[in-house]
């Protein structure tokens, strides 16, 4: 969901938020604008508030829809979000599964499990014997300790797509930043990650 910092129009994008479940029956109209702040500050250089962060979305060609559903299948209460730009969709949903225990539960369409962390690494691969380990292998080349992981799978024409999400407890480096990863130790070379950002094994780093 991110776009370059300081950028302004680059064609129209869409974010969209819903709430599912108990909390769409309350006012959720500054859960969105503290959504959308969170996005808008990984983006732009100048402070974001909750104030001016509808103008700066409107300004940089930012669509924003709202939907609410008391209806919630897997969960007692879940915010989704789900973006629409030049780079393609992105999606993401969250709920809270205990009083304190916040939960990632769905990652571009990938059913996963797992609690957010100031580090995380999403892999998009085709699923076959070894890439789990592969994956542990040049992270620890890296001297990079995985603290948890999980594993999301969803069937396709060709083999079964896969999302790995690790958290780790040491920065991911951009490749060649510091340290070298060949070409073939990607978990999948010949469908690499399709997120925008670039770590060692071609994955996206989310921090």
């Amino acid at each position: 969901m991110r776009s370059p910092r300081g950028s302004r129009r680059r064609g129209a994008e869409r974010r969209g938020f819903r709430t599912s479940g108990r909390i769409a029956e309350h006012d959720t109209r500054v859960l969105t604008l503290a959504i959308l702040k969170g996005i808008l500050g990984r983006s732009v250089n100048e402070p974001v508030s909750f104030v001016n962060a509808p103008m700066l979305a409107r300004d940089r060609g930012v669509t924003v829809s709202e939907m609410r559903s008391t209806v919630s299948q897997d969960y007692v209460s879940l915010i989704s979000i789900r973006a629409e730009t030049d780079e393609g969709p992105a999606s993401v949903e969250g709920t809270i599964v205990t009083r304190n225990a916040e939960r990632i539960a769905n990652v571009n369409d990938f059913d996963i499990e797992i609690a957010p962390a100031p580090r995380m690494v999403f892999f998009d691969y085709v699923d076959r014997p070894g890439i789990i380990g592969k994956v542990g292998t040049i992270l620890g080349e890296h001297s990079i300790n995985i603290a948890t992981m999980d594993v999301g799978r969803k069937p396709r024409a060709q083999g079964m797509e896969a999302l790995m999400c690790v958290t780790v407890d040491s920065e991911v480096p951009a490749r060649g930043a510091s340290t070298r990863s060949p070409p073939r130790s990607r978990p999948n070379a010949s469908a690499p990650c399709r997120c925008p950002s670039d770590g060692p094994c071609g994955a996206a780093v989310a921090s």
